[in-house]
Protein backbone atom coordinates (compact mmCIF):
# COMPACT_ATOMS: atom_id res chain seq x y z
CA UNK A 1 0.00 0.00 0.00
CA UNK A 2 2.56 2.53 0.77
CA UNK A 3 4.76 1.45 -2.21
CA UNK A 4 1.61 2.32 -4.25
CA UNK A 5 0.82 5.73 -3.06
CA UNK A 6 4.41 6.62 -3.29
CA UNK A 7 5.00 5.75 -6.82
CA UNK A 8 1.20 8.05 -7.38
CA UNK A 9 3.77 10.56 -5.88
CA UNK A 10 6.16 10.14 -8.23
CA UNK A 11 4.15 10.20 -11.08
CA UNK A 12 2.73 14.03 -9.26
CA UNK A 13 5.85 15.08 -9.10
CA UNK A 14 6.94 14.47 -12.97
CA UNK A 15 3.99 16.00 -13.53
CA UNK A 16 4.48 19.62 -11.84
CA UNK A 17 7.75 20.20 -13.11
CA UNK A 18 6.10 23.42 -14.36
CA UNK A 19 2.78 24.18 -12.20
CA UNK A 20 1.21 27.38 -10.35
CA UNK A 21 -0.63 28.79 -7.86
CA UNK A 22 -3.72 31.00 -7.80
CA UNK A 23 -3.61 34.10 -9.82
CA UNK A 24 -2.33 37.55 -8.71
CA UNK A 25 -2.82 40.91 -10.20
CA UNK A 26 -0.08 41.84 -12.72
CA UNK A 27 -1.50 44.89 -13.64
CA UNK A 28 0.80 47.29 -12.11
CA UNK A 29 3.76 45.24 -13.15
CA UNK A 30 5.67 46.44 -15.83
CA UNK A 31 5.20 43.32 -18.06
CA UNK A 32 8.34 43.23 -19.66
CA UNK A 33 10.94 43.20 -16.33
CA UNK A 34 11.93 40.28 -14.94
CA UNK A 35 9.36 40.70 -12.16
CA UNK A 36 6.41 40.99 -14.85
CA UNK A 37 7.91 38.18 -16.87
CA UNK A 38 8.05 35.84 -13.41
CA UNK A 39 4.17 36.92 -13.02
CA UNK A 40 3.19 35.86 -16.39
CA UNK A 41 5.33 32.86 -16.02
CA UNK A 42 3.35 31.54 -12.89
CA UNK A 43 0.27 32.81 -13.96
CA UNK A 44 0.42 30.65 -17.63
CA UNK A 45 1.39 27.76 -15.56
CA UNK A 46 -2.02 28.14 -13.55
CA UNK A 47 -4.05 28.20 -16.78
CA UNK A 48 -1.77 25.43 -17.96
CA UNK A 49 -1.24 27.52 -21.10
CA UNK A 50 2.05 26.18 -22.74
CA UNK A 51 2.14 28.76 -25.76
CA UNK A 52 1.96 31.46 -22.47
CA UNK A 53 5.20 29.54 -20.76
CA UNK A 54 6.89 29.01 -23.94
CA UNK A 55 7.46 33.00 -24.36
CA UNK A 56 8.93 33.18 -21.08
CA UNK A 57 10.32 30.12 -20.10
CA UNK A 58 14.09 29.06 -21.12
CA UNK A 59 13.22 25.27 -20.34
CA UNK A 60 12.47 22.46 -22.50
CA UNK A 61 8.58 22.64 -23.02
CA UNK A 62 8.37 19.82 -25.29
CA UNK A 63 9.58 17.88 -21.77
CA UNK A 64 7.18 20.21 -19.93
CA UNK A 65 4.28 18.91 -21.85
CA UNK A 66 4.75 15.07 -21.82
CA UNK A 67 5.13 15.42 -18.27
CA UNK A 68 2.19 17.21 -17.20
CA UNK A 69 0.30 14.64 -20.08
CA UNK A 70 -1.39 12.93 -17.40
CA UNK A 71 -3.63 10.49 -19.76
CA UNK A 72 -0.74 8.66 -20.71
CA UNK A 73 -0.10 7.06 -17.55
CA UNK A 74 -0.45 3.62 -16.34
CA UNK A 75 -2.38 4.54 -13.37
CA UNK A 76 -5.67 2.89 -12.38
CA UNK A 77 -8.93 5.10 -11.44
CA UNK A 78 -7.95 5.24 -7.70
CA UNK A 79 -4.09 6.37 -7.98
CA UNK A 80 -6.35 9.10 -10.92
CA UNK A 81 -8.73 10.18 -8.42
CA UNK A 82 -5.49 10.77 -5.97
CA UNK A 83 -3.58 12.49 -8.59
CA UNK A 84 -6.51 14.92 -9.24
CA UNK A 85 -7.14 16.07 -5.63
CA UNK A 86 -3.18 17.31 -5.16
CA UNK A 87 -3.29 18.64 -8.64
CA UNK A 88 -6.61 20.88 -7.11
CA UNK A 89 -4.44 21.78 -4.01
CA UNK A 90 -1.27 22.32 -5.45
CA UNK A 91 -2.85 24.86 -8.12
CA UNK A 92 -4.80 26.82 -5.94
CA UNK A 93 -0.91 28.13 -4.37
CA UNK A 94 -0.45 31.81 -4.26
CA UNK A 95 2.74 33.62 -4.83
CA UNK A 96 4.46 36.91 -3.90
CA UNK A 97 7.41 37.89 -6.60
CA UNK A 98 9.46 40.68 -4.87
CA UNK A 99 13.43 41.97 -4.87
CA UNK A 100 14.25 42.12 -7.99
CA UNK A 101 17.95 42.74 -9.16
CA UNK A 102 19.33 43.22 -12.33
CA UNK A 103 22.84 42.94 -13.18
CA UNK A 104 23.47 43.10 -17.40
CA UNK A 105 21.57 40.18 -18.74
CA UNK A 106 21.34 38.45 -15.73
CA UNK A 107 18.37 38.94 -12.71
CA UNK A 108 16.78 37.52 -9.86
CA UNK A 109 13.88 37.64 -8.21
CA UNK A 110 12.30 36.32 -4.76
CA UNK A 111 9.44 34.67 -5.11
CA UNK A 112 7.58 33.60 -1.82
CA UNK A 113 5.20 30.54 -2.30
CA UNK A 114 2.15 29.90 0.34
CA UNK A 115 0.98 26.35 -0.20
CA UNK A 116 -1.31 23.32 1.53
CA UNK A 117 0.98 21.22 3.15
CA UNK A 118 1.13 18.67 1.58
CA UNK A 119 3.97 16.40 3.42
CA UNK A 120 1.89 17.33 6.62
CA UNK A 121 -1.31 15.45 4.61
CA UNK A 122 0.82 12.26 3.78
CA UNK A 123 2.25 12.09 7.24
CA UNK A 124 -0.92 11.97 8.64
CA UNK A 125 -2.61 9.90 6.20
CA UNK A 126 0.24 7.57 6.83
CA UNK A 127 -0.80 7.59 10.82
CA UNK A 128 -4.33 7.36 10.57
CA UNK A 129 -4.65 4.84 8.05
CA UNK A 130 -1.94 2.14 9.83
CA UNK A 131 -3.97 1.26 12.05
CA UNK A 132 -7.22 0.92 9.73
CA UNK A 133 -5.79 -0.90 7.54
CA UNK A 134 -4.66 -3.52 10.15
CA UNK A 135 -8.01 -3.85 11.23
CA UNK A 136 -9.51 -4.33 7.95
CA UNK A 137 -6.83 -7.10 7.07
CA UNK A 138 -7.68 -8.93 10.24
CA UNK A 139 -11.05 -8.80 9.49
CA UNK A 140 -10.79 -10.54 6.09
CA UNK A 141 -11.33 -7.31 3.61
CA UNK A 142 -10.38 -7.72 0.53
CA UNK A 143 -7.18 -5.79 -1.17
CA UNK A 144 -9.55 -3.48 -3.16
CA UNK A 145 -11.80 -2.42 -0.50
CA UNK A 146 -8.54 -1.67 1.80
CA UNK A 147 -7.20 0.58 -1.21
CA UNK A 148 -10.81 1.88 -1.86
CA UNK A 149 -10.61 3.08 2.05
CA UNK A 150 -7.15 4.60 1.45
CA UNK A 151 -8.33 7.04 -0.67
CA UNK A 152 -11.37 7.96 1.28
CA UNK A 153 -9.18 8.31 3.98
CA UNK A 154 -6.48 10.11 1.82
CA UNK A 155 -9.13 12.34 0.42
CA UNK A 156 -10.40 13.13 3.94
CA UNK A 157 -7.34 14.29 4.96
CA UNK A 158 -6.34 16.15 1.82
CA UNK A 159 -9.60 18.22 1.99
CA UNK A 160 -8.58 19.22 6.15
CA UNK A 161 -5.21 20.71 4.34
CA UNK A 162 -4.25 23.71 5.62
CA UNK A 163 -2.53 26.43 3.40
CA UNK A 164 0.11 27.52 6.22
CA UNK A 165 3.14 26.34 4.39
CA UNK A 166 5.72 28.75 2.77
CA UNK A 167 8.86 28.95 1.35
CA UNK A 168 10.93 31.96 -0.48
CA UNK A 169 12.39 30.55 -3.55
CA UNK A 170 15.03 32.78 -5.75
CA UNK A 171 14.19 32.64 -9.23
CA UNK A 172 16.51 33.31 -12.01
CA UNK A 173 16.36 35.08 -15.58
CA UNK A 174 18.13 35.71 -18.62
CA UNK A 175 17.63 37.82 -21.21
CA UNK A 176 16.73 36.41 -24.63
CA UNK A 177 17.56 38.62 -27.96
CA UNK A 178 14.79 41.98 -25.83
CA UNK A 179 13.04 40.34 -23.37
CA UNK A 180 13.14 38.25 -19.79
CA UNK A 181 13.00 34.92 -19.42
CA UNK A 182 12.81 32.69 -16.40
CA UNK A 183 15.89 30.03 -16.29
CA UNK A 184 15.46 26.01 -16.20
CA UNK A 185 14.76 25.04 -12.93
CA UNK A 186 15.85 21.64 -11.54
CA UNK A 187 12.86 19.04 -11.30
CA UNK A 188 14.32 18.03 -7.22
CA UNK A 189 14.77 22.10 -6.81
CA UNK A 190 13.84 24.43 -4.32
CA UNK A 191 10.97 25.40 -6.30
CA UNK A 192 9.51 21.71 -6.83
CA UNK A 193 9.18 21.15 -3.67
CA UNK A 194 7.44 24.41 -2.33
CA UNK A 195 5.10 23.67 -5.29
CA UNK A 196 4.45 20.70 -3.43
CA UNK A 197 3.93 21.95 0.32
CA UNK A 198 7.43 20.77 1.11
CA UNK A 199 6.25 16.85 -0.40
CA UNK A 200 9.63 16.12 -2.37
CA UNK A 201 11.67 16.86 1.03
CA UNK A 202 9.36 14.32 2.56
CA UNK A 203 9.54 12.08 0.23
CA UNK A 204 13.41 12.05 0.00
CA UNK A 205 13.46 11.62 4.11
CA UNK A 206 11.43 8.31 4.00
CA UNK A 207 13.29 7.52 0.89
CA UNK A 208 16.50 7.86 3.59
CA UNK A 209 14.85 5.73 6.03
CA UNK A 210 13.78 2.79 3.84
CA UNK A 211 17.66 2.47 3.23
CA UNK A 212 18.45 3.14 6.92
CA UNK A 213 16.47 0.39 7.51
CA UNK A 214 17.75 -1.82 4.59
Amino acid sequence: MRRKLLSIVTVLLLAIVIVACGGNDSGSIDPNSPTGVTTEFLNAIKAEDNERIEKVYAGDNMDMEETMDFSGSDTDDLEKEIYEGLMAKILDFDFEVSNEKIDGDKATVDVKITQYNLADVFTKFMQDFMGKAMEMAIADASEDEIVKESVNVFNETLKNAKKDYEKTVKFNLIKDGDSWKVEKMPDDGDFMNALTGGLLEWINEIGGLGEAMN
